[in-house]
């Protein structure tokens, strides 16, 4: 492993998790009353589900490659970096309206964001289009991938 990183979407975890402790006091005082919660209970399995799919996104750059992690690992990808165009890094920024995961825009970038900011956009030789991975710290992430593009040449 050259290079790790854990980004944690701070609003949105507080966000959801104030929704949960209101979705289950809400369920509990309902089914206190003798009425069926269902709904609460609905709303308590969709929180937490969206809860352990996007509560962090994990960058691991390894041996020509980067992997790149979403909550519990349910979705994730890893990209082979034999392609990439060492000269071809550029520092996108990337919209609040972007939201969290894994997308493509109308031009044929693909993003992986937890949060609006600044990605690191990597070309692939051959290819227009570029990969684009939200991070803390873009300058480490391109230096941990040219250092695997060099160790594969040696």
């Amino acid at each position: 492993m050259v290079y790790e990183e854990k980004q944690y979407p701070k609003f949105l975890n507080l966000l959801l998790i104030i929704l949960w402790l209101l979705s289950l006091l809400g369920a509990i005082s309902i089914s206190a009353r003798g009425e069926n919660p269902l709904g609460l209970l609905i709303a308590l399995g969709l929180i937490s589900l969206m809860l352990a799919l996007f509560y962090r996104m994990l960058i691991r750059v390894e041996q020509n490659a980067i992997l790149i992690v979403f909550g519990l690992g349910i979705i994730r990808k890893k990209i082979d970096l034999t392609g990439v165009d060492v000269n071809g890094f550029c520092v996108r920024k990337i919209p609040w309206w972007y939201g969290i995961g894994w997308k493509s825009d109308y031009q044929g970038n693909i993003f992986f964001c937890i949060k609006p900011g600044l990605g690191l956009g990597i070309k692939f030789k051959g290819s227009k289009h570029l990969l684009i991975i939200n991070t803390k710290n873009l300058k480490a992430l391109q230096d941990s991938i040219v250092k695997t593009r060099l160790l594969e040449k040696d």
